[in-house]
């Protein structure tokens, strides 16, 4: 079943496989956890507010409730000249997410509405609960290339990547489908649409640097995302982008 709020049109929980912190309860921030929406910009990737200004909007519920008894959520955000005057652009955004007993499905569409051509990067921010960040692992980047968060270049050479108590941020240029072995569960995560994913964990001291973590928390969480950065996203007008991510429960 699916959790969610109209503020960022963010997933807070499906199928329990996200974390959602305790300590994230503002209702007018982002929470920390769960599966927030980036867009225009990714990180500090651009002049723009850092992971872009959508998630700070009340988003328009199309279908769906906001009890957790549904399996099927919808979402919609139009955006005009005037919503963020550093982005003058008018766009819709599109969210959908679709939950079976060991399957879950999200679409986000975006398209390009006015009248002149703009580009963007972002993509989506899933938090996948885990038992131990320490026993966890993540395959299928083997030979894949990638540029952690002080811009240094790191080659996969071995098919697992595994996890210490520092900080892991790295963006690989790569939307092979990945496996995610949390200790108690095995997921299969894949993309279509994105072109890169991002891997972060703030680590044990990064970690205490977020009031809305408790200090733990770094064990219980990866976020593996499906994002396009390196390269914008150029939309023409009345053009559109369709970006998925399928998370399958394995065992």
């Amino acid at each position: 079943m699916i959790s969610h709020q109209c503020f960022g049109a963010q997933i807070l929980q499906v199928n329990d496989l996200l974390f959602l912190s305790e300590l994230s309860t503002a209702s007018d921030l982002p929470k920390r956890g769960g599966i927030p929406i980036l867009f225009p910009q990714f990180a500090e990737w651009g002049n723009l507010r850092k992971h872009g200004f959508v998630r700070d909007l009340n988003w328009q519920l199309q279908s769906g409730n906001l009890d957790h008894q549904h399996k099927s959520i919808h979402y919609k955000l139009q955006i005009n000249p005037q919503t963020y005057p550093r982005w003058p652009h008018n766009s819709n955004i599109e969210l959908l997410v679709e939950s079976e007993e060991k399957i879950v499905h999200i679409k986000l569409t975006i398209t390009n509405t006015g009248v002149e051509s703009f580009s963007w990067s972002g993509g989506l921010h899933p938090y996948f609960k885990i038992s131990n960040l320490m026993g966890t692992t993540i395959s299928g980047l083997q030979n894949t290339q990638g540029i952690r968060h002080d811009k240094e270049v790191v080659q996969m050479n071995t098919n697992e990547l595994r996890f210490t108590n520092e900080l892991f941020e790295v963006l690989f240029d790569s939307p092979v489908p990945l496996l995610l072995n949390a200790g108690d569960k095995t997921l299969k995560i894949s993309s279509q649409g994105f072109t890169e994913w991002m891997i972060w964990n703030p680590g044990q001291q990064g970690c205490k640097q977020f009031k809305d973590l408790n200090a733990v928390d770094w064990l219980e969480f990866i976020c593996i995302e499906p994002v396009c950065v390196r390269k914008s996203v150029p939309l023409d007008p009345q053009k559109k982008f369709v970006g998925s991510l399928v998370i399958e429960l394995l065992d």
